[in-house]
């Protein structure tokens, strides 16, 4: 495909359519003033302080420069420390390979077992006490155990194809080939009040109201009203988090990790379950025309909602987008915030979409060696971005910049 064009007939074809056991997160600290000096850990740069000692736990900030923090517990291979304003959990020495369960590691003679275990099953057990209609026993989802009180059967089977062919998807499209180790679980709860009453008792997100999360190597997601594949893609984006798990050294940045999730999670799913990697999923509704038959109210979801939102605020400067430099920066709760968490997600997904589906071979190319790189352990923030590339994060993002205005211009034609 040959660059810009594929967008084009992209948003061509779009306009003729639209017509935590016992270890609780410590999150933000009050105040570190009054600590007793005593003993520190140097921890190098790019290293993820998370709310537990817990590979698969929430990255709450990432070290940016090499610096000493004082330890104020040790347990395995990880510190309790305080970094700016957060308290958390981190390994200095790296963070155990094993992200999905198992044994992460040895310490004085003495086996340390991966929290994450315990802690999902804990919470796999105050799921099914939620499901009053649970089904027997356990049944799979692709390589994924899955604990559900869904009884459509039809549902189950298409959820099923997705997930069977998602790590071929990821490899594909990504250069990454995973192999599942412990693979994690899943649960689909059939009622959305049932998963809100999971995440109010067992997770730490308040007030994000997500369709669904990824915790401790366990996927947790509800079945949608609005349609089969809409619950597909919150499954596809949820498992991309397992999958990562697996295969990532270290959490990478979160614009890295979410645009990931994001990327094959907003994809049109074909008949036999297969990601259509670069295209765009969802539905749109026409509410009411003109006499004329022009498209006055329309409801738009899922992919094509996200990329039209993201295009027509950069267009119509409705909302100030981040740079790139600080973007591909951001820590998890800054990512997340309420009042800019939609274009930071937009952005991180159509980054990754321009950076591989542009049509130049050779862009894709260093993207992907970028992300074997950060599977190793490497940063991927906005300076390790543009190195990868062979630029500068100025030229990044002029780029990017470019990208957009162009994509506005083809776009605007199927705005009301």
């Amino acid at each position: 495909m040959r660059k810009a064009a594929g967008w084009a007939l992209l948003v061509a074809a779009m306009s003729a359519a639209l017509g935590q056991a016992q270890d609780q997160p410590l999150g933000r600290s009050a105040a570190f003033s009054n600590l007793d000096a005593g003993p520190s850990v140097t921890v190098g740069a790019g290293t993820s302080l998370r709310s537990r000692p817990d590979p698969t736990a929430e990255v709450l900030a990432i070290v940016d420069e090499e610096v000493d923090l004082a330890v104020l517990e040790r347990r395995g291979v990880w510190v309790r420390t305080h970094y700016r304003d957060w308290a958390g959990w981190l390994a200095p020495g790296g963070e155990p390979a094993s992200r999905g369960g198992g044994l992460a590691g040895l310490e004085t003679g003495a086996l340390q077992f991966d929290t994450s275990i315990a802690e999902r099953a804990a919470k796999v057990a105050s799921a099914r006490a939620l499901m009053a209609n649970e089904n027997s026993g356990v049944s799979r989802l692709g390589p994924w155990p899955v604990h559900t009180d869904v009884h459509d059967r039809g549902l189950l089977e298409r959820l099923d194809k997705v997930a069977s062919g998602l790590l071929e998807s990821y490899a594909d499209r990504f250069g990454l080939a995973p192999a599942l180790g412990e693979p994690g679980v899943i649960v689909l709860f059939a009622s959305e009040d049932d998963y809100r009453r999971f995440t109010d008792e067992n997770t730490n997100l308040g007030g994000l109201h997500g369709d669904g999360h990824a915790d401790s190597g366990m996927a947790a997601l509800f079945v949608s009203d609005e349609s089969t594949d809409q619950t597909a893609s919150v499954l596809i984006h949820e498992l991309i988090h397992l999958i990562n798990g697996e295969l990532f050294a270290r959490v990478p940045s979160t614009w890295l990790e979410e645009g990931l999730a994001n990327d094959l999670g907003l994809a049109r799913i074909d008949k036999h379950g297969n990601v259509e990697a670069g295209t765009l999923g969802g539905n749109t509704r026409v509410l009411s025309t003109t006499s004329r038959s022009r498209v006055v109210n329309r409801i738009q979801t899922g992919g094509r909602v996200v990329w039209l939102k993201l295009i027509r605020d950069w267009s119509q400067k409705r909302s100030r987008l981040r740079p790139l430099a600080e973007l591909l920066d951001l820590d998890w709760r800054q990512f997340v915030d309420p009042a800019e968490r939609s274009s930071n997600y937009a952005q991180s997904t159509f980054l990754i979409r321009m950076l591989l589906d542009d049509g130049d071979e050779d862009t894709a190319a260093a993207f992907r060696d970028f992300l074997r790189s950060a599977a190793d352990g490497a940063p991927s923030n906005a300076a390790t971005l543009a190195a990868a590339l062979g630029t500068t994060p100025a030229d990044l993002e002029r780029r990017w910049e470019r990208w957009l205005t162009q994509n506005a211009v083809l776009a605007r034609q199927s705005w009301p």
